[in-house]
């Protein structure tokens, strides 16, 4: 891991760029851990250690989806049912979507992008909309909605399903959402996709204590990824991790065992935070997904190793911008097209 003295940098980067400074300060005072995308790049740094980004505590269970599922959750109030089944090799389970209240939302839109979001995530959800979501010069053919499953928490409901009447940017799946089952939230993210608005050329993944620049990624869109499309139309983009290997430690959080995945290394993979792919690549993952075991690393499984499996390409995003992992007092960095602060200060979990 690589420690690196970002002040003078970022004094330099923030010169002249008073607007998008006191915005990008206001979400990071209000978001646990934050990850952005700037209008501008910064000098190039070393990839980072991804053993060192991980967190070590909470061992996750090594359950069936199904015994995850809280049977004293509850389900959406309103919208259409679409059922889904999310079948791997070893296991699979059926959920539904809910239908969005305006179903057409997305006649216009060439970007979906869908924010994993937790039920209870309020003070999230309003530090986006209050920042970047609703931006005055944000461009018309991007949509943004936050993903969320449901909750056994009655005042939490509640609070949600106001929220969704109120905003109308909360789309919902009929499924437990809990930490152990995310890389089935990523599965309804990806489902809601191809169901509701595949006629959107890209989709981006991203989590609620992110802040995106939408005219910046447009640019990036218009200069560089169209032209990626025409050669590969499979593709995720994103800041790919290469040679990792799977954890055989058993009291490791991130434990495989060779009864899941055999290989003595990962396929390459995108990080986790965010990541866009083309709506190819989205359907070739989901139509692959049955030939692969459950893992609980949703990144490793997705844009890993069914996508290798369903021959999608990942583009590393090199000069795109500039990535940055903070976790504490430790920083790495890599080229990417987003900024991104996790656990800034020490913060979140």
């Amino acid at each position: 891991m690589m420690h690196i003295n970002t002040s003078s940098k970022v004094a330099s980067f923030f010169h002249g760029k008073s607007r998008y400074f006191i915005r990008i300060l206001w979400v990071v005072a209000a978001v646990a851990s934050t990850c952005i995308l700037f209008r501008a790049s910064l000098p190039p740094l070393h990839p980072p250690n991804i053993t060192a980004l991980l967190p070590s505590s909470e061992t996750i269970p090594r359950k069936n989806m199904t015994e995850l599922l809280d049977v004293n959750d509850i389900p959406p109030s309103e919208g259409r049912k679409v059922p889904v089944v999310a079948k791997f090799k070893d296991q699979s389970v059926s959920y539904s979507l809910i239908a969005p209240l305006e179903e057409e939302f997305c006649r216009h839109t060439n970007v979906l992008i869908l924010v994993i979001s937790r039920p209870d995530g309020f003070r999230n959800r309003k530090a986006m909309r209050d920042s970047w979501i609703y931006y005055e010069d944000n461009p018309k053919n991007v949509t943004v909605k936050f993903l969320i499953g449901r909750t056994n928490n009655t005042k939490v409901n509640l609070g949600l399903e106001e929220e969704t009447q109120s905003f109308m940017d909360i789309v919902r799946y009929d499924y437990t959402d809990k930490y152990e089952l995310l890389p089935l939230k990523v599965h309804a993210a990806f489902a809601f996709k191809e169901e509701f608005c595949p006629s959107a050329k890209y989709f981006m993944k991203t989590d609620d204590d992110t802040v995106v620049d939408l005219n910046r990624m447009n640019h990036f869109i218009e200069t560089n990824y169209n032209e990626k499309y025409l050669k590969t139309p499979k593709m995720f983009l994103c800041s790919v991790y290469s040679g990792m290997k799977p954890h055989r430690d058993k009291g490791s959080k991130y434990y495989v065992p060779p009864s899941l995945y055999e290989p003595e290394d990962y396929p390459s993979f995108c990080q986790g935070c965010t990541y866009m792919a083309s709506s190819d690549g989205i359907r070739a993952v989901l139509e692959k997904t049955a030939e692969t075991n459950f893992l609980y690393l949703e990144d490793v499984l997705f844009t890993g190793i069914v996508a290798e499996s369903a021959n999608v390409t990942r583009y590393d995003t090199l000069n795109y911008g500039h990535y940055v992992c903070l976790q504490g007092d430790t920083a790495s960095a890599t080229l990417s097209f987003f900024v991104n602060f996790p656990h800034i200060l020490g913060m979140g979990h």
